[in-house]
């Protein structure tokens, strides 16, 4: 995962996904976050069908990686802008400055930690999905 273009850089914003079921009871704490660097550029975090994490660095304006919304059949599927929830408000304004994966005992990354400043977010899977 190429992420050096992204050192260095404040960040600005994040978006994520949840799914609502048809209850309207959602966990807004599980599901892919992108986090929106200064240049526009990002780091989507999600998790795989595999159960291991997947980052992908996105490029300013390009949406095409952007995970689908809408309606499938028991609920929908819903972006939202999560700046301002934990744990990621604290970071909002920071400087990124490294990144290193969390891994489990067959080597799959199954975490990413990311560094802004003397900080730390870090960010894992639960039941292939990651979790805040």
């Amino acid at each position: 995962m190429r992420t050096a273009g992204l050192y260095g850089q404040k960040l600005t914003s994040i978006e994520r996904w949840a799914f609502i079921p048809a209850d309207g009871v959602a966990n807004l704490g599980v599901g892919p976050a992108h986090l929106i660097f200064e240049s526009g550029a990002g780091l989507l975090i999600e998790g795989s069908a595999d159960w291991t994490l997947i980052l992908q660095q996105t490029a300013s304006g390009d949406t095409s990686w952007r995970p689908f919304s809408g309606d499938v059949g028991t609920g929908q599927h819903i972006a939202r802008d999560a700046t301002n929830e934990q744990p990621f408000a604290s970071f909002v304004g920071q400087m990124f400055t490294a990144m290193s994966s969390i891994v489990d005992e067959r080597a799959d990354r199954i975490g990413v930690d990311l560094s802004f400043g003397s900080d730390r977010l870090k960010l894992r899977l639960w039941e292939g999905e990651l979790t805040t």
